[in-house]
């Protein structure tokens, strides 16, 4: 099946002017106008193999979302992004509530290339939040100058995602044989993206407790010591400087794009980024279950028409690359901040048909 459907004068909640005596509030507005296009399929198929009867049944949808027309006066051709901390923009032609910031160009890796950004870019009216300054430095993201004006600020935030996903699947397997039944179920979605700001996020609040996994693989810089301070610890390679020998005890981990490990800095401080931005596509095996049902002829004198003994287990795995705890929060709420994740339900039961 193909599908176009438009959706016209969406209601949303607005800064309302300070005329309107509505400090600090907002209003109810119709705002934008969207349309929704793609193509959905299903697919089954059913074979007899002996005494076991196999099936399978495949759902397909893909689905392209965008914003066709902004009505607010104040909605210029950048978009509207009073949305999520400014995180989500609404502007034509790019999908609804999209994914909205900085694109990281990569990370601060030495004195030197901290002095020619310094150079390169201004500190701007706002030094240390979107400029090269204040709480970045070596260790530290930077960012792409979208503009070429020689600054980074809000002018070079750009769409770094769709909320969306451009395809979703869902397909069920199933078995029988001989009384015993097995059904598998898997679902995902591919595309969509999320601002995943709880593990990614907290680790960089002042004070907060460090997650290991981060600051493991976050960007190290190499570590030389000269031989008194090496006290017997294995080095790599050596180099002599200002005619001091030198030992390397630590190579450091420079291709990572996760920013050092430091809890004095409040990197969430620069808003959405490419980097929080992370790809919540998946596929999760979502429920399995194996049952039995007892042959009529142990039944058929009792006051049941059939008995069936099953098991089932829900949430098995799931396959992704999101970084946060579950994607498919991050589909739902377009920012998986502080959900707690799906848990795995083991069940067990009789079914009895009178």
């Amino acid at each position: 099946d193909w599908f176009k459907r438009v959706t016209s004068d969406i209601l949303q909640d607005v800064p309302a002017p300070y005329v309107f005596g509505y400090e600090g509030e907002g209003i109810t507005a119709n705002f934008a106008e969207m349309e929704n296009t793609g193509l959905e399929a299903t697919i089954g198929y059913r074979k007899q193999v002996r005494t076991v009867t196999l099936g399978a049944k495949v759902n397909l949808s893909y689905i392209r979302n965008r914003v066709t027309r902004l009505s607010l006066d104040d909605a210029t051709s950048q978009g509207y992004i009073g949305f999520n901390d400014g995180w989500n923009i609404v502007k034509e032609g790019e999908p609804f509530l999209a994914l909205y910031g900085f694109e990281v160009g990569g990370i601060i890796s030495s004195e030197d290339q901290e002095a020619q950004l310094y150079e390169q870019f201004e500190s701007g009216e706002n030094p240390g939040k979107y400029a090269v300054s204040g709480l970045e430095g070596v260790g530290d993201w930077f960012y792409v100058d979208q503009n070429r004006d020689g600054r980074i600020d809000e002018n070079d935030r750009v769409v770094l995602g769709s909320p969306f996903p451009t395809m979703q699947l869902g397909l069920n397997l199933t078995a029988d044989w001989k009384g015993f039944d097995l059904s598998l179920f898997f679902q995902g979605v591919l595309g969509n993206k999320s601002f995943s700001s709880g593990i990614l996020v907290d680790p960089y609040f002042a004070g907060s407790a460090q997650v290991s996994r981060l600051f493991t693989d976050a960007w190290r810089p190499q570590r030389w010591v000269p031989e008194a301070d090496l006290q017997g610890q294995e080095y790599f390679s050596t180099k002599v400087e200002n005619g001091e020998t030198l030992y390397q005890v630590d190579k450091g981990n420079l291709d990572s794009l996760i920013p050092i490990g430091e809890n004095n800095k409040s990197k969430s401080s620069i808003g959405g980024n490419s980097y929080f931005a992370q790809d919540a596509s998946y596929l999760r095996l979502s429920n399995v279950s194996l049952g039995y049902t007892i042959p009529s002829r142990f039944t058929e004198k009792s006051f049941f028409q059939s008995i069936r003994i099953y098991t089932s287990v829900t949430n098995v795995f799931t396959l992704t690359n999101y970084l946060d705890f579950d994607p498919e929060n991050a589909l739902r709420d377009n920012d998986d901040t502080f959900n707690y994740p799906q848990t795995r339900n083991w069940n067990a039961g009789i079914k009895l048909s009178f």
